[in-house]
């Protein structure tokens, strides 16, 4: 036993107790990554002999077809990348080969950082009771989707996620959770078993998940800093907040963590959850 110890109270002794089952329960989560997981190499590459995008073709046709729709969200300034089907196509085949760079090079322009929270009113009948909706610029939304797509599949092939956690993963039908959801409750009134809710203004916790802890689990899961650790790196800077309500606008910079509106905040949400299942 420690010298400070000996004179300690049972109460004392029971916390310092305590306190060290949790950082051995914590432990697996500060060891060395064993190996490099194959799945999490980053797609965008560029061929110096080629001289081409790996992901050109794809960039193009993901372009024609979002522009041919009708703008159906709101974004930071109210700017979408539909604009491009009414400019020349000089415009398209510019913004095509920044999009592929941003990608290839993992590097954000600062600008793209920049986005707008609006409170709008809730569904449960106060008026003054609102909830932040964050709208990210489109073309900084749109390049995040696109390393969402192969993020996420990345960590379903690679059995980072355990199969049972189901939050946040697509391709999960609506039918399957509710049914999962049901045994659950039945299992809790059943037996006693602790069962968490998440409502909708706990789900914010995960705004507080920083950079630090989100370039962690990216490397306990990759084994690597390279490519989606640089691209959440991109995401973690400090950026200008406008922040509308009916009252007045206020222009805000703050450290964000898991940014509603871009695409890696539900893949670093599930590692969020996938982590704590092992504590």
């Amino acid at each position: 036993m420690a010298p400070l110890l000996v004179n300690a109270t049972a109460e004392t002794k029971e916390i310092v107790a305590q306190v060290v089952a949790d950082h051995a329960k914590l432990q697996h989560g500060f060891q060395e990554p064993t190996q490099y997981r194959q799945e999490f190499k980053w797609p965008f590459q560029y061929d110096t002999k080629s001289q081409k995008y790996t992901k050109g073709k794809e960039t193009y046709s993901k372009l024609i077809k979002m522009i041919k729709g009708s703008p159906g969200k709101a974004r930071h300034d109210g700017l979408t990348l539909h604009i491009l089907s009414r400019f020349p196509c000089e415009f398209f085949k510019a913004y095509e080969q920044l999009e592929n760079l941003v990608l290839a090079c993992r590097y954000q322009p600062k600008t793209s950082a920049a986005q707008t929270v609006a409170l709008l009113a809730k569904d449960n009948g106060d008026p003054t009771d609102r909830r932040p909706i964050s709208l990210s610029s489109d073309a900084p939304a749109h390049w995040s989707g696109r390393v969402q797509q192969y993020y996420s599949d990345a960590l379903v092939h690679s059995g980072v996620i355990p199969p049972e956690n189901k939050a946040f993963t697509k391709h999960s039908a609506v039918e399957e959770t509710t049914l999962e959801h049901a045994c659950a409750v039945e299992d809790s009134l059943q037996f006693g078993t602790f069962m968490a809710e998440v409502c909708d203004d706990m789900e914010k916790m995960y705004n507080m998940v920083g950079g630090k802890l989100q370039l962690h689990l990216n490397y306990q899961a990759t084994g690597t800093h390279y490519g989606y650790g640089e691209w959440i790196a991109e995401d973690q800077r400090e950026p200008p907040v406008f922040i509308r309500s009916p009252e007045c606008q206020l222009l805000l910079k703050q450290t964000y963590g898991l940014r509603q509106g871009k695409g890696l905040s539900c893949p670093i949400a599930l590692l969020v959850t996938a982590d704590l299942m092992f504590v």
